[in-house]
This record gives structure tokens, sequence and C-alpha cells, in this order.
């Protein structure tokens, strides 16, 4: 058995499944407060990776898998598919919820402190085939006296998913519960750090730690980087939700205003299915959104350059086609506005 030297050429390690958020072939943790949206962005990223569709309308996935297994250890199946109908994200293939009725035994993964391999043998079976594996949430599958406090059993836990990441050659995505706030005389003290409720050992074992955490007083949420081995696109995603789908937009440099793109999108795409070029498309949905004619420009290029929107027009005309047609007939009507007496 050939053991590598340290001084061998470094491995091509394959690319992210999202690029900058959920690795491929490991393990990442989102971690949060109760409610405050862990299992709904953990569906947006099943729904991207199976349809191949942006995660949060910008960051593509580098690939699609056929098959995603939710493994509820808390509440319902119903509660999550409940959840889901909400956003009405799309879906291609299969997104599974396995509950607390089917699991059973295989939630005791970890008992004192010792990985319990017929429930990894369990869980295994349950995540045959998937590209993605979801745990929500990760303190369900760990059992006994001061289990989340114990850094052994806490290091074996996560110990058992990354194999189980290697078994079924995919990508572990642990929802955690967040670590009360340090209460004093001047109000709360956030962690920075070492956020996960229980043993510090969970961040110390894990490569990708986000924190989840909503603006006080607004529809926005920051996904945090808390720790990650390799190349993070951004220390931070600020994250604008819908209060009516629930659904995320990731707010950048060119979207600055979660509802007015959301409200221009909408209308660019309708006035886009009903024959409108993309000019006209741009100036209507720019007046509904109210934003400048600037901003519209851009957000239209941004939609334009999606796949999603290419052959919106219904005339089967491309992009240039139409433009070329549109800019030919103003000037045709200039030349008949000049001929005329």
């Amino acid at each position: 058995m050939m053991v590598p030297l340290i001084y061998d050429p470094l491995p091509q390690d394959p690319p992210d499944l999202i690029p900058g958020v959920l690795p491929w072939l490991g393990v990442a943790a989102i971690v949060g407060e109760t409610n405050v949206g862990k299992s709904l962005v953990a569906c947006e990223m099943a729904s991207s990776v199976v349809t191949g569709d942006r995660l949060w309308e910008t960051l593509r996935p580098t690939r699609t898998v056929d098959r995603v297994v939710y493994l509820l250890g808390e509440h319902t199946t119903v509660t999550l598919q409940r959840l889901y109908h909400k956003t009405g994200l799309p879906h291609t293939g299969e997104i599974r919820v396995v509950g607390p009725d089917r699991l059973r035994d295989a939630r005791m993964l970890v008992r004192r402190g010792i990985v319990q391999i017929p429930a990894f043998q369990a869980l295994v079976r349950w995540a045959a085939g998937a590209g993605l594996v979801i745990i929500d949430p990760l303190a369900s599958f760990i059992h006994g006296s001061g289990a989340e406090i114990d850094n052994t059993g806490m290091r074996a836990a996560i110990d058992a998913f990354r194999d189980l990441a290697l078994v079924t050659h995919g990508t572990v995505l642990l929802l955690s519960h967040m670590g009360k706030p340090l209460v004093t005389i001047n109000g709360e003290i956030r962690r920075v750090a070492y956020a996960m409720r229980g043993a510090s050992a969970q961040e110390d074992a894990l490569t990708h730690v986000y924190y989840l955490r909503q603006v006080p007083g607004d529809q926005r949420f920051d996904l945090t980087v808390r720790k990650l081995k390799g190349d993070p696109k951004m220390a931070a995603y600020p994250l604008w939700r819908n209060p009516a789908t629930l659904r995320h937009v990731l707010l950048d440099r060119h979207r600055t205003d979660g509802a007015a793109w959301v409200a221009f999108r909408q209308a660019f795409v309708s006035y886009r299915m009903k024959g409108l070029s993309r000019t006209m498309a741009t100036a209507c949905a720019g007046a509904e959104a109210d934003i400048p004619d600037r901003t519209a420009r851009r957000w239209a290029g941004l939609l334009s350059a999606d796949t999603q929107t290419a052959g919106c027009a219904g005339n089967g005309q491309s992009e240039d086609q139409e433009e070329t047609n549109t800019s030919t007939e103003h000037v045709t009507r200039q030349h008949e506005r000049r001929r005329m007496p």
C-alpha cells in the first residue's frame, strides 16, 4: 500500500457541489437558532442540486444529482412537506423525506459516545443512491446523558457522517441548533465562534460551517462563513427572504433590493412570455418595480444571460434578432415620419 509523501503533487479535488457553499464528497453544517430557517435553506439547496437551477437565483451547481435524502430526526414528514409546498420550489429528481417514524432506532447513531453499527448501516440503506443527504437536526442522532456536550461522542458523530458521505459518494449537510447567547445586564451577547450547541469538537471536526442569523427587524438573513477549507466566494451570504414564498434571493452589488428584484423578475418574464422585445419588457418591468432605467437594464441582462429565460419570446427569435428587428422598425418609422408632408 502506497503512502503519499508530503511533497507529492497536490491531488485535484473535485469541484464543490455548489461553489463556495456545499463541498462534494464532504460534510457541511448550517447552524442557527430555532425557526431561523435552516430547513428552508436546506430545501433550497436540495431543489438546486436536483434541478440544476441557481441557488438563491445566483449560484449554479456544478452538477446535478438524481436523488436527495432528507433524514428528519424530529417533527413529522408532513411538516417539511408543508414548508416545501409553501415555497413552490421546482423539483425534477427525487427528494425523499425519511421521518422519525421510519428512522426509529437509526436515530441512535451515537450512544454513550460510541457509534452504533446497526444504526449506521440503517442510515446507509436509507441514503443509498443519494448525492446529497440532509441530517435535520444533528442532535437527534446522538443519545445519552450529556451527549451534546460530550466532545468524544460529538466527534464520533461527525466522523460517522463523514463515512456516510464516502459510502454514498456524495455530500452530507448537517443542520444544528445554535447555543444560547450569553445574557448580561446589557443584553444578549452572541457567539462569534463555536456557536454550535454542545461540544466544540463539532466545529473542529468539520470543514464547512455556516451560521444563519436574521438581521433584526428585516427580511434579511446572513449566512456567515464560520469555517471553510477551500476557496470561499464570500465571507457572508446576505439573503433576502420573500415573505410570500419564503424563498431567498442572494443580495450582491447587482441586486441590493430583494423585493424590487423579485417584482422586476416576475414582470420581465411575464412580458417576454407575451412576446415583447427585451427592450420593451425591460422598460415596462422597470416601471412596475419602480427602479431606475440603468438598474432595469442591468437586471434584464442578468435574467437574459440565464438559460431559464432563454426562449421566453413567443416568436422563437434570438435576443439579437429581436433587438435588431426592434431597432429596424424604429428607424423605418423615423423615415416614414420624415417623408410625411
